[in-house]
């Protein structure tokens, strides 16, 4: 059984055919279709989402096969609001759309975070894949926040036409090296983490080695949509110093020294 998931902002249900009128209302836009695969019909039929779901979602999910969620916000739990899914095969394992009044407020960022973590974590997949058409750049830069590499460049298919495609991967252990789970203290204020977003920034940490506060390093640190960070060893071989607190944060590209506090 697929379960509902949770980020800060939004639940992620699992797809039910009584989604479908909304879906409908929300999904037949040229924006979120165009690039889109080809297989998706435009015009879109009036009945277009109860088929899919019907005939293609649903029964690729009974099999085992697809793992597809319904987008809500926590503060409007009755407004579907977009759509997620995971997907076996050897190109292709992710696809989403979301609504184009939810767009651009960083809401796939989370979604696509939390259901990477299900597809290494519960599912156990080595690899994830997924093609990007090179011109859908806001895909494109979800991606990139992941952490994903592109590892071929090939043409498909879209809605809008054939298009120049990347396809981005990343595996397991790459995934949890770049978003370890956290435990307490090596997690940062999500708050802050928000304003880190696909920025990257000097952090300079305060570390508790042996029980005493001392000033330890500095560090790179790419940020993504939830930004966790992994401290380095501590000097002279000790083991890996605990975070303790956060003593300053400044920005190296954008405004330089601004602060999120």
């Amino acid at each position: 059984m697929i379960p509902t998931l949770t980020t800060a902002r939004l639940l992620l249900r699992p797809l039910e055919l009584a989604d479908a009128p909304q879906t409908q209302l929300l999904f037949p836009k040229w924006e979120i279709v165009r690039y889109l695969t080809k297989s998706v019909p435009w015009p879109y039929p009036p009945d277009g989402a109860h088929i899919f779901y019907r005939d293609v979602a649903l029964p690729a999910m009974e099999r085992g096969e697809a793992w597809h969620w319904n987008l809500r916000l926590k503060t409007q739990p009755d407004q579907l609001i977009g759509s997620i899914g995971l997907l076996m095969g050897e190109k292709v394992n992710r696809g989403f759309w979301m609504g184009l009044p939810w767009q651009g407020q960083g809401l796939m960022s989370e979604a696509v975070d939390v259901v990477t973590d299900y597809w290494f974590d519960v599912l156990k997949f080595p690899v994830l894949r997924v093609p990007k058409a090179i011109e859908n750049t806001a895909s494109r830069r979800i991606s990139e926040k992941q952490g994903m590499r592109v590892i071929a460049r090939e043409h498909h298919e879209y809605v809008s036409g054939t298009l120049p495609t990347e396809i981005w991967e990343i595996t397991a252990e790459e995934w949890r090296r770049i978003r370890p789970h956290a435990q307490g203290e090596n997690m940062l204020n999500p708050r802050l983490g928000n304003w880190l977003l696909n920025r990257l920034v000097s952090v300079k940490w305060k570390v508790k080695p042996a029980g005493k506060f001392r000033p330890e390093f500095a560090q790179d640190v790419p940020c993504h949509s939830v930004a966790y960070a992994q401290a380095h060893p501590a000097r002279g071989g000790a083991e890996p110093a605990r975070i303790s607190r956060m003593i300053k944060v400044s920005q190296r590209l954008g405004t330089g020294g601004a602060q999120p506090f």
